[in-house]
């Protein structure tokens, strides 16, 4: 009798800490897709906090990629490399929501 109630309640226990794990993914992915009221204001159109967050990203790699043009064309092009998925994302992004 004490084995059944220990397995109902270790699946009890799992079922509801992967609640947790995908009610915390939903809340988290509701914060990203807010709209950034700084952004927003300073660029006089809607934008998410997601999009500024692959914005920065990106002008980061680039920024990075010019600094060790310099001293490593192979490191600069993987920072390029590395910025182009985003690119993508943000472009499939804008053709999805019809803002071509």
């Amino acid at each position: 009798m004490n084995v059944t109630n220990s397995s109902r309640s270790t699946t009890m226990r799992t079922t509801s800490e992967s609640l947790n794990v995908v009610k915390g993914t939903s809340v988290l992915k509701s914060y990203l897709n807010g709209k950034s009221e700084f952004f927003s204001a300073i660029s006089d159109f809607e934008v998410s906090r997601m999009t500024v967050i692959i914005v920065n990203l990106i002008a980061t790699l680039m920024v990075v990629a010019a600094f060790v043009a310099e001293h490593s064309l192979i490191l600069a092009m993987i920072c390029v490399t590395a910025a182009a998925p985003f690119i993508r994302y943000l472009n499939g992004r804008k053709e999805s929501e019809g803002n071509v």
